[in-house]
């Protein structure tokens, strides 16, 4: 069913759920909202300019980092694809807070508020900013695709948040 729902968005103007399912249905998959909603969020597919939308990197099995910003506060803002920030927040969530694989010990992040594209990650105390900043990069820009420093304190930390 994967490849009909990836077919079907690539080939036609899909602006709703139903008129997904509608589509799948002709090509004879029957499927209900729920899950046709969850199939969607895991083949990474969003909802962008009022269309359903397979994004470049859609293969991918990580989350997309479009921005990463830090507050004087201590506050990390991730910004990602419209749609996306449930997804990354549930992946730091596992990771860093549940540790379900157990390799995200000693990250001090006490948890994370998603949004439609952006994530608000809260860190235990200022000084630990450092070191969640560093296991986000390596978790999400292993080939460091953005700066080290890209990580601003202006904007963000004069702001009432």
């Amino acid at each position: 069913m994967d490849d009909a729902i990836l077919q079907s968005i690539e080939t036609n103007n899909i602006t709703t759920q139903t008129d997904l399912m509608l589509r799948l249905r002709s090509m004879g998959h029957v499927v209900a909202q729920a899950t046709l909603s969850r199939r969607l969020k895991k083949l990474r597919i969003f909802k962008i300019s009022g269309r359903y939308s397979i994004p470049n990197d859609a293969s991918a099995d990580v989350p997309t980092i479009l921005d990463m910003k830090v507050s004087d506060f201590g506050l990390i803002v991730l910004r990602t694809l419209p749609g996306g920030a449930s997804g990354l927040a549930y992946s730091i969530d596992q990771k860093y807070i549940f540790n379900v694989a157990g390799n995200g010990k000693n990250v001090p992040i006490l948890g994370t508020i998603a949004g439609d594209d952006t994530v608000l990650v809260l860190v235990r105390r200022k000084d630990d900013v450092e070191c969640v900043l560093s296991a986000l990069r390596s978790e999400f820009f292993p080939s460091q695709r953005i700066p080290r420093r890209n990580v601003s304190s202006s904007t963000l930390g004069r702001q009432k948040v």
